[in-house]
């Protein structure tokens, strides 16, 4: 096997052939019938699941021997691409059947059953789950005279949402900006805690100074964790730093980070091969910028802590009121199963000939998967085949609960795991013991993260 086909991640960074690009994306474009311009998402998402097979069958063949003129007179759709067109068949049919995302920009990932988020006429827009705003309002204005400021305005319309776009704003010549954010990052972490919020990290906020702004909170209410420990604290939040490569909402943005697995398409037109991109110039919003340097939090430790001392006192005076407001909900809320990131993986390397030419994709996908853990403690249904119908078609599953059932389910509605108790169940029992003693635990962890 030639040496640039191995299924490897790469390094040094590789240089992207941009002239190869543009004509793979032109190709595909031509092939499918889709517009360069407003179509650009699916183009950019069909190109890195057909490169190991355009690369693979370059190599196989013996007639051309220079890669541009073999991109000329390829046929995508021909006999041996066909165990990835036929996949791209599906996946532009989920566009299709919800042109609201073929129109408008389409946010992060995609995914089965209309639940991808679109940016559309200056709004965020998503159908029918996750439904958990009135109940994130309705308990941040019982802590904060300002709730508004740190979380964006949801609207629920029929069945479909539309949530406030917030630009960033991180600049400033004023220090007293960057002490009044650190002061409102602290009066927030706490109400994070108490709602049992997680994947609350770099990528999912963003500032508008002096308030931090956190646009995907779609997590809260955590059921019971997988693991060595199932005890729920900041570490789980994506708030503090944990491994090597720092998403954290504290400090992520400080420095590079890696980036989602990125085939490249690198190389000259004799000898072409992928190389995959391991650090990502693209950088969090969630670090203020004083006089254009990035204002460290290790500066303002005591304005985080002034902050948070002030928001533990409110959550403890009013817990009552919190288990009440809590106790009238029905809220939806989303369920990470797995890593986002682990099903991309999985999805990218199912594209590979080295694999689909010795099993099914399907096969593959299904194997990786039952190899790997959960993040939380569920009693599995027929999860996996769930999930591997969807990534057959380049999409990402995702998942949702009613936090007083015991069902996770599906964007169709299918259960597809079940919890031994609701995440209600959970946080009630959690919220119990959140005292005094916690907060002040949680504080140490965060302390010690800054460095």
């Amino acid at each position: 096997m030639p040496k640039q086909l191995q299924l490897v991640q790469q390094e040094p960074v590789h240089k992207d052939n941009k002239g190869f690009r543009r004509i793979i994306r032109e190709k595909i474009a031509f092939s499918w019938s889709l517009d360069e311009k407003s179509h650009i998402y699916w183009i950019k998402q069909i190109e890195d699941y057909l490169l190991p097979t355009l690369i693979y069958n370059f190599y196989s063949q013996n007639k051309i021997k220079d890669f541009s003129a073999y991109l000329d007179k390829v046929d995508l759709q021909e006999k041996n691409f066909r165990q990835i067109s036929n996949a791209i068949e599906g996946y532009l049919a989920m566009g299709e059947a919800y042109p609201l995302n073929i129109n408008g920009k389409i946010l992060g990932d995609a995914h089965p059953g209309g639940v991808t988020k679109c940016f559309s006429n200056k709004v965020i827009k998503y159908s029918k789950y996750p439904d958990y705003g009135e109940l994130l309002f309705s308990l941040s204005a019982l802590i904060f005279p300002d709730h508004d400021n740190f979380f964006p305005k949801i609207i629920k319309k029929g069945n479909s949402f539309e949530r406030e776009y917030i630009q960033t704003n991180l600049k400033t010549k004023k220090i007293e900006d960057v002490q009044e954010y650190y002061f409102n990052l602290g009066k927030i972490l706490p109400f994070l805690l108490i709602l049992r919020a997680i994947d609350i990290n770099a990528e999912n906020m963003i500032i508008n100074l002096p308030y931090p702004v956190f646009f995907d909170m779609e997590t809260i209410f955590s059921g019971k964790l997988d693991g060595e420990s199932d005890e729920y604290g900041i570490k789980n939040t994506g708030i503090v730093k944990i491994g090597n490569n720092d998403s954290s909402v504290l400090t992520g943005g400080l420095t590079e980070h890696a980036s989602l697995l990125k085939p490249l398409i690198c190389g000259d037109q004799y000898k072409p091969y992928i190389g995959w991109r391991t650090q990502s110039k693209g950088i969090y919003e969630n670090i203020p910028v004083l006089n254009e340097v990035k204002a460290h939090p290790i500066k303002y430790v005591e304005n985080l802590y002034e902050g948070y001392k002030k928001s533990v006192r409110k959550i403890l005076e009013k817990k009552n009121e919190i288990i009440q407001i809590v106790n009238q909900s029905k809220s939806i809320t989303r369920v990470i199963i797995r890593p986002t990131r682990m099903y991309r993986l999985f999805v990218l390397k199912s594209c590979y000939p080295q694999i689909y030419t010795k099993q099914t994709r399907e096969s593959y996908l299904k194997e990786s998967l039952e190899n790997c853990g959960y993040i939380h403690q569920l009693k599995i249904g027929n999860l996996i085949e769930n999930e591997v119908l969807a990534m057959l078609d380049f999409q990402i599953p995702v998942y949702y609960t009613k936090i007083k059932e015991k069902g996770v389910f599906s964007a169709s509605g299918e259960v597809v795991a079940k919890w031994n108790e609701s995440p209600y169940e959970v946080w009630k029992s959690y919220i119990e013991v959140a005292d005094d003693e916690y907060f002040s635990n949680q504080w140490g962890i965060i302390k010690d993260s800054i460095g």
